[in-house]
């Protein structure tokens, strides 16, 4: 059964269930790893009858963010590594502030294109969703690279620093390095990191 599908015996008859280890004689032993059911059967007369089914699919995320403060712009440069297991998927979804919709610029090896909408289909809204069509439909892992740039000068005074938020029903992990090559001083606002984990360095 491929790994997309799940299944199971419904009717069994004349046959009896063997280990999928007995089968090495005869497959390889990554072959052998994907049995999943194997029978053994002494009479002509026999049948085997199996429910199949889409498996669900399983999205992780981990993303990988990155700050750099120059002196007359703020660089924000996002890695979003999905891992897709089970029915594979032949898009993704990510939403951002609207304010930066027209600054953004995605990036994949598995993309055909992408697209992007008000959430809701207001003009007013205040998130942005981009979907991103890929090649083919995928499993195991894949990397989306979300770029762009804003001003800044003497007198800015704070900068956020937005989440790509995506469906992530398995797990989402988020890591994000700021770099400060600007005149300006930088001090994380309290309020806003009550959910952040300091990482050394070297990390």
């Amino acid at each position: 059964i491929r790994h997309a599908v799940e299944g199971g015996p419904v009717a069994v008859f004349h046959l009896r269930p063997v280990a999928p280890r007995q089968l090495a004689p005869w497959l390889s032993g990554p072959q052998v790893q994907a049995v999943q059911f194997a029978y053994a059967y002494d009479k002509p007369e026999r049948s085997l009858r199996l429910k199949v089914s889409p498996q669900k699919t399983k999205v992780r995320v981990e993303v990988f963010g990155g700050l750099s403060i120059q002196p007359t712009s703020a660089w924000y440069s996002y890695r979003l590594r999905y891992q897709i297991e089970g029915t594979p998927l032949d898009r993704v979804r990510f939403r951002l502030p609207t304010r930066y919709a027209p600054l953004v610029a995605v990036r994949s090896p598995a993309m055909r294109s992408v697209s992007l909408a008000p959430v809701g289909g207001d003009p007013n809204a205040a998130m942005t969703e981009w979907a991103v069509s890929l090649i083919n439909e995928l499993t195991g892992t894949l990397d989306v690279t979300v770029n762009f740039a804003t001003p800044i000068d003497s007198t800015t005074a704070e900068l956020d620093i937005p989440r790509p938020s995506t469906e992530a029903p398995e797990g989402y992990r988020a890591i994000l390095a700021v770099q400060n090559a600007s005149r300006h001083e930088l001090t994380m606002m309290k309020e806003r990191t009550a959910r952040l984990v300091a990482l050394p360095q070297s990390e």
